[in-house]
């Protein structure tokens, strides 16, 4: 009895913190999509801090967003997370990868149960915080994940939409919802956005016109490697032709000298880069930080899983 009278006495969590436009942390600017957006939970670990914030819709939870951000005082070494490369994903794909700075971002669906090294601690503790307010928790998510890092400081924001027959994203209005959300993102770790101007709301947004069929978006794409492979080889074999051209004065012995190159060339090239990749990358260049549950690609029944209450 004393407890529920000190429970309604304390004014309630979500009217003291409401987040609009842009939410800060570790000095960080976090873009919010358009709404109100309540801090549900946070984590601490020895070089990263999780938030969860919640937009509630009526009684049930309309969207999601978990921060993830280095401590001003880290080094994070996260690296790529391996979904930035997958081809079976709405959307996926790097702007920029070194040995010290990344950008990257993808479009993937949540739902069910997972194991507990695929959901941030943080998340848990965000249900339950619904939970106590009488929210509903969605069973399915649309996510919009953006990774950013530089040597002295990485941010990961997840943006999940809620996904049900009223008003849910699909997987097309995900992915070109992604590129401004993205593009806020890399202002943002420097701390150069504008909290005037937040994302578009994720609830009801429209789906974009249908684009041509690309070989990724089929599914089928060739690895980066080998791109760089056949490139290269196209530009050294002109090179080796002209060259003997020009001191054997005969377009058959130069074909001929050239021929060897052609055929043995790429496979020790594409070895070479290969052995860098797997051998040579910096420590950390593929991690997976932990989200809302295992992230998938999208089943075509997404929209017509049921909710319920955690």
């Amino acid at each position: 009895m004393l407890a529920a009278l000190l429970l309604l006495a304390a004014p309630p969590v979500a009217a003291q913190a409401v987040q609009r436009g842009v939410f800060a942390l570790e000095g960080k600017q976090v873009p919010l999509p358009d709404g109100d957006w309540i801090p549900a939970a946070r984590t601490e670990e020895p070089d990263m801090v999780s938030v969860v914030l919640l937009h509630p819709h009526g009684a049930r939870v309309a969207g999601a967003v978990l921060v993830q951000a280095s401590r001003r005082d880290a080094r994070p070494k996260w690296g790529e997370p391996p979904h930035c490369e997958r081809h079976d994903l709405p959307f996926a794909r790097t702007r920029y990868k070194s040995d010290h700075d990344l950008s990257c971002a993808y479009v993937a669906h949540v739902a069910g149960h997972a194991t507990a090294e695929l959901v941030d601690a943080a998340w848990p503790e965000a249900r339950r915080f619904a939970a106590a307010q009488g929210w509903t928790v969605p069973a399915a998510w649309g996510v919009v994940a953006v990774r950013v890092a530089q040597p002295l400081a990485a941010v990961q924001v997840r943006y999940a939409a809620a996904l049900d027959p009223a008003g849910s994203p699909g997987p097309a209005a995900l992915a070109a919802w992604a590129e401004p959300a993205w593009t806020a993102v890399e202002h943002g770790l420097r701390n150069h956005l504008d909290a005037a101007a937040p994302l578009p709301a994720l609830r009801g947004l429209p789906e974009p016109a249908a684009a041509a069929p690309t070989p990724e978006a089929d599914g089928w794409s060739l690895p980066r490697a080998v791109w760089k492979t056949l490139t290269f080889r196209v530009i050294a074999t002109s090179l080796d032709f002209t060259a003997n051209l020009i001191a054997s004065g005969s377009v058959a012995t130069a074909a001929t000298l050239s021929a060897f190159p052609i055929v043995i060339g790429p496979w020790v090239y594409l070895g070479h880069e290969l052995a860098w990749e797997h051998y040579g990358a910096p420590a950390g260049l593929r991690t997976a930080l932990p989200g809302l549950g295992e992230e998938t690609p999208w089943p075509l029944d997404a929209t017509r899983i049921a909710e319920k209450t955690p």
